[in-house]
């Protein structure tokens, strides 16, 4: 009897798995940068090899200032899904990426050069590696 609630127990316990990771978009990012309004799913822009690699969902962030940067942070399967995306991208003009665990994170700014692009970036990861 005692062994067949440990049992129960246990099995509930692995059933629950992993909390789920998340992407904090901070308010504002030094540099003069705010975000505007809640991020929001949508997979219509999803970087198209994350697709391959196991895309789970994607969030966009806008932020104001200089160039108006857009975060695609798309959430994969795996931090190896997530790997194999990086690998594979390849950098458009005004575009930047960088792999965050599980995340797969394109930021885009056609309006930014490129010092720009990575002095905004730095400053993002400095902020959600906290």
């Amino acid at each position: 009897m005692v062994a067949m609630r440990a049992f129960i127990l246990l099995v509930a316990l692995v059933g629950c798995g992993r909390p789920r990771a998340e992407i904090h978009f901070p308010s504002d990012i030094a540099g003069g940068w705010r975000l505007e309004g809640a991020p929001v799913e949508s997979l219509a822009e999803a970087w198209p090899d994350a697709r391959t690699h196991g895309l789970e969902s994607l969030a966009v962030a806008k932020y104001s200032g200089d160039g108006d940067p857009v975060i695609l942070a798309h959430r994969m399967a795996s931090s190896a899904g997530a790997f194999e995306t990086m690998q594979r991208f390849r950098a458009e003009a005004g575009t930047t990426a960088f792999q965050y665990g599980i995340f797969f994170i394109v930021v885009r700014s056609p309006a930014m050069g490129q010092a720009g692009l990575s002095r905004f970036t730095g400053e993002f990861k400095q902020r959600i590696s906290r």
